[in-house]
């Protein structure tokens, strides 16, 4: 783990080019680190990102993806609704916009404006997506947005061979995704950008442990990072199963209350993405503010239910493994 984060670490200077990159990089570090090593976020009257869901739908049918069993109705973020919640998170203080959540972000008609107004206001993005919709038009819309050195466009890829991949990742042109990919470091490069970091991730299953070290292989040499998640949750892996998994009892305090507020299609604030249902909902963006959310009640006292330790008082969170 300490080489994998030393490895990201020097990756991201080749990206240092002009005094804003250094502060951009500075940024990541005093984020980053902390993180390494396990530590929380301190208390903060703002959140240091935000998550927001473009869209819950998605065109493709992972079976380790729990979206399967949200009874949340499908929707897309109204971009009147999305323009008010970046401007206040422009002026308050918050750092990155997470554009993901429970679908895929591309299928959302306006994503293209979601990012060029994020960036105009100043703001860094992380784009997840399945590499499905990222053809070479999308592609040089999304470029030409202004993304630059302190902005992620980040490749979920479940798998090396096309047969694991579209297995886990049911839906997906195995084929397809790999040229997008590949056409999306190009452009980059056409374009003599320094930026967005380019990340491939691929999550460590029952099904696609044999194919971690050619993948990762395979993708060094192509994009800036590459990530094999070993933590991810049991809840998502062994979703397939049919089976709720036996978790271990939860011993430490989740950073993300400390991290990010997620934001639901809706406008809905929860405290998780692990919140399918949206049942422990904050409040709604649409009539509260950002910071009147981050620092109501309600969240105030989960956060204090975790330095106490008092998990199985929270059910999210005691069969949680993240």
């Amino acid at each position: 783990m300490k080489l994998e984060w030393l490895r990201y670490g020097l990756g991201e200077l080749k990206f240092v080019r002009s005094r804003k990159d250094l502060r951009v990089f500075l940024e990541k570090a005093a984020y980053l680190v902390p993180r390494a090593l396990g530590a929380l976020c301190r208390n903060s009257p703002v959140p240091y990102s935000l998550q927001i869901e473009p869209t819950n739908q998605c065109n493709v049918n992972c079976i380790c993806c729990s979206r399967r069993a949200s009874s949340r109705a499908r929707g897309y973020m109204d971009f009147a609704l999305f323009r008010k919640i970046i401007d206040e998170a422009s002026t308050i203080g918050v750092k990155v916009v997470r554009l993901y959540a429970q679908g895929e972000p591309l299928l959302h008609p306006d994503i293209i404006k979601m990012i060029a107004y994020t960036k105009r206001k100043g703001l860094r993005i992380h784009l997840v997506t399945n590499g499905t919709c990222l053809d070479v038009p999308r592609g040089e819309a999304i470029l030409r947005s202004g993304l630059d050195s302190g902005d992620r466009v980040i490749f979920s890829v479940l798998g090396f061979s096309k047969e694991v991949h579209e297995a886990i990742m049911r839906g997906v042109d195995h084929h397809k995704v790999m040229a997008n990919i590949h056409g999306f470091v190009a452009l980059r490069k056409k374009f003599g950008l320094n930026g967005p970091v380019i990340e491939t991730v691929f999550l460590n299953m029952p099904e696609n442990l044999a194919e971690r070290r050619p993948f990762l292989a395979y993708w060094r040499p192509v994009v800036d990072h590459v990530r094999s998640e070993g933590a991810i949750s049991r809840q998502f892996a062994e979703f397939n199963s049919g089976q709720k998994p036996p978790l271990p009892v939860r011993k430490r305090t989740c950073a993300y209350l400390w991290d990010r507020l997620l934001v639901f299609w809706n406008g809905d604030a929860t405290i998780c993405i692990a919140d399918l249902d949206g049942t422990h909902r904050l409040g709604n963006l649409q009539q509260q503010s950002i910071r009147e959310i981050w620092s109501c009640d309600n969240l105030m006292a989960i956060r204090q239910m975790h330095r106490e330790r008092r998990f199985q008082e929270l059910p999210l969170c005691s069969n949680c493994d993240w």
